[in-house]
């Protein structure tokens, strides 16, 4: 046990930003069962000693740093009459670190009722801390009476104090409370920390910054704040040489689902050489979410040296790749033009769709059909795509309007599948019960596609409510979009006298 933590504990030292000098063992203090290891920070010759309280107070602020403090926890026994404020949080951290088991659970959910007693006597840093423990907790993160009372204790705080809340207790309780799906549509505390965080946003380094990245980008009610975005992006950028992968990979990732700074050439830039430094300490995931985060943004979609570097990378670790990841990394690179050629790329994620085609969730296989139907070198693979198609017709019922729009032009375009009965008539099926929810593009896509199914070019029960469907989204439609569905309307004769519907697309095509 004490080999593993100390081979545990050393590899993580790299990562840290306060590198430890040596390591040592505190005479092997059991915690709930854990034998825990703590390590030196530079310029502390022995380990602290007292109670728990004392041991956070000297651990809290390397939080963000020091691994080790995930098998520590102070004491098994819990007072029932409450505690101290800062015993509580170190108590609450330690237990939502440790494998989950009926016990753990138990004491976990005695320190949630303690913070609720306690909440009214939370000050900011202990805000913080509390948020950043509990929602760590999976168990937790739907307690509604528990977040409820935190975000009315952080408003008050705030609107008592601002100045109160530093660079790290603003970062844990965005990151904290974005993690909580119910709070992510709470006015007040979210304008609450918005306005801390920029108030703080001069101070935080790169921990902060990408706490409030990843945790701003989730939440609707600010990804049009133009303000707040700005802010957080001259931030970033001031300090993207000093990020490691994974404050990168979170940066990428959020500032890609803001449209408002896609035109920020100087962040771009930054984060994409950064991203090229540092992919070889990258793990999948981070890797998988900056090649999706990048190719959202039409200014990187040309750069070259950027996508070789991702894609080299994403080769030689294919085999490792869960299924998310392929059906990120299939669909983004399908975007950039110059690697459609690329023949090894494309054979390596073949290779990875074909091993994990069976553990693909719906949006999964229709990222990956979708992005293969774009590769030319792989329009022939029979295996492949007959491999792709019995997933879909399996997972077909829990697709989106989205995907099925997507998978019907994809398979479309594969000519030994069109004549797959099977395939046709699930995809119709779907379509069909779907049509009333479809966007212009969906509707677009499912026309093209299946006009070029003559299996299908008969039905009416899939022609007429995609008729109806092109009625009604008709002036949302790009020129493109109104001329494929002219030519696929034109092709299903149950539609060619629906004077309504020609009369519709007749207006489009003289408006565009």
């Amino acid at each position: 046990s004490f080999f593993r933590c100390f081979v545990a504990l050393s590899r993580h030292k790299l990562a840290c930003n306060l590198t430890p000098r040596r390591f040592f063992c505190m005479s092997m203090l059991r915690a709930l069962g854990v034998q825990a290891l703590l390590f030196c920070c530079p310029g502390r010759t022995h380990p602290p000693c007292g109670n728990s309280a004392q041991f956070s107070s000297w651990l809290w602020p390397t939080v963000s740093h020091v691994k080790a403090r995930r098998a520590f926890s102070a004491s098994d026994c819990i007072p029932r009459d409450g505690m101290d404020n800062a015993e509580l949080t170190w108590q609450l951290f330690c237990r939502v670190q440790l494998p989950a088991s009926p016990k753990m659970n138990k004491q976990v959910a005695h320190l949630v009722d303690l913070v609720v007693l306690q909440a009214p006597s939370f000050d900011a840093e202990t805000l913080g801390k509390c948020v950043s423990a509990l929602s760590r907790s999976r168990l937790n993160l739907n307690n509604r009476t528990v977040w409820k009372v935190l975000a009315e204790r952080t408003v008050e705080v705030a609107r008592q104090q601002v100045s109160s809340f530093d660079r790290l207790a603003v970062s844990m309780c965005v990151i904290g409370f974005s993690r909580v799906v119910f709070l992510c549509s709470h006015r007040e505390l979210w304008e609450t920390l918005r306005g801390m965080a920029l108030l703080a946003r001069e101070e935080m380094g790169r921990q902060e910054i990408s706490n409030c990245v990843a945790g701003f980008c989730k939440i609707r009610l600010l990804v049009g704040d133009r303000v707040l975005w700005r802010a957080l992006a001259k931030a970033a950028a001031s300090v993207v040489p000093e990020m490691n992968p994974q404050h990168a990979a979170n940066c990428v990732n959020g500032f890609s689902k803001v449209e408002g700074l896609f035109g920020e050439q100087y962040l771009w830039e930054a984060l994409s050489s950064a991203v090229v430094a540092l992919r070889h300490s990258m793990s999948i995931r981070e890797l998988s979410n900056c090649v999706n985060g990048f190719s959202k943004v039409e200014l990187l979609l040309g750069n070259e040296r950027l996508w070789r570097a991702l894609a080299r990378k994403v080769r030689s670790v294919h085999e490792q790749m869960n299924p998310q990841d392929i059906g990120s990394c299939v669909s983004s690179f399908s975007k950039v033009t110059f690697l459609l050629t690329d023949k090894n790329l494309w054979d390596a994620l073949n290779r990875a769709a074909l091993w994990a085609a069976e553990d693909m969730n719906a949006q999964q296989l229709a990222n990956c059909v979708n992005g293969f139907s774009k590769v030319h070198l792989l329009l022939s693979s029979e295996t492949l795509w007959s491999s792709l198609s019995e997933m879909v017709i399996k997972e077909v019922q829990r697709m989106l309007p989205q995907h099925i729009g997507n998978c019907v032009n994809a398979f479309s375009k594969i000519r030994h599948l069109l004549d797959d009965e099977n395939l046709w008539r699930s995809l119709g099926g779907a379509a069909s019960t779907m049509a009333n929810h479809l966007t212009s593009q969906g509707v677009a896509n499912m026309v093209n596609g299946f006009s070029k199914v003559e299996l299908l070019l008969g039905d009416r029960s899939i022609w007429d409510p995609l008729g109806k469907a092109a009625v009604s989204v008709i002036g949302e439609m790009i020129p493109q979009n109104t001329a494929n569905c002219v030519n696929g309307f034109s092709k299903a004769d149950s539609l060619l006298k629906n004077v309504k519907l020609w009369e519709t697309l007749g207006d489009a095509v003289v408006a565009q």
